[in-house]
C-alpha cells in the first residue's frame, strides 16, 4: 500500500500528464506480453541463466515507459486538473500493482496472493482498467491545445 500511495504522491507532484503515463503503463504491458518469451531467452543468455535478471528484465519492460512519459511530461497539467488527475493516479497505481505482482519472485507472489487486498485488486482489475481509460480520454481531450489558423480573419467565414 505504501508504494502505491508513493506513486500517487509522485505522479501528482510532478503535475505530470497521468492520463499518457497511465496508456503507457498499458503500451508496456502489451509489449511485455508479445516479446515475453523471446525477453526471457535474452535476459537468461546474457546472465548465464539467472533467473532474477529474466524478472528485472520483465520489470523494466512494464516500468520504463511509464516512467519516462512521467519525467518528460511533468508540469504538465494545470492545477485545476488535479482531482481528475487524482482519479487517474490511483488507477495507475493499482493497475501497476496488478501487472507487477506477478513479475515478482515465487515467494513474495505467494505471500501478496493471500491476502485480502489482492483478491480485490484482481476482482476489480476490469473497472480499474476502464475507469483508468475512460478518464483518461476526457484528461486528453481537456489537455490538448487546439491548433489556431494564423490565417483566417475576424469576421470572415
Amino acid at each position: 500500500m505504501g508504494v502505491m500511495a508513493a506513486l500517487i504522491l509522485a505522479l501528482l507532484l510532478l503535475r505530470t500528464n497521468v492520463a499518457i503515463v497511465f496508456l503507457s503503463l498499458c503500451a508496456g504491458s502489451v509489449l511485455l506480453a508479445t516479446t515475453g518469451a523471446n525477453l526471457s531467452l535474452v535476459a537468461s543468455s546474457l546472465s548465464s541463466g539467472i533467473d532474477v535478471s529474466t524478472n528485472i528484465a520483465r520489470l523494466l519492460l512494464l516500468l520504463v515507459p511509464m516512467a519516462v512519459c512521467a519525467v518528460l511530461l511533468r508540469n504538465h497539467v494545470s492545477k485545476g486538473l488535479l482531482p481528475l488527475s487524482l482519479l487517474i493516479a490511483i488507477c495507475t497505481a493499482l493497475l501497476t500493482t496488478i501487472f507487477v505482482i506477478p513479475l515478482l519472485s515465487d515467494g513474495i507472489q505467494s505471500s501478496i496472493s493471500t491476502t485480502d487486498t489482492w483478491s480485490l485488486l484482481t476482482q476489480y482489475q476490469e473497472p480499474i482498467v476502464v475507469v483508468g481509460l475512460v478518464t483518461s480520454i476526457l484528461m486528453i481531450s481537456l489537455t490538448v491545445r487546439k491548433p489556431h489558423d494564423k490565417h483566417r480573419r475576424k469576421g470572415r467565414h
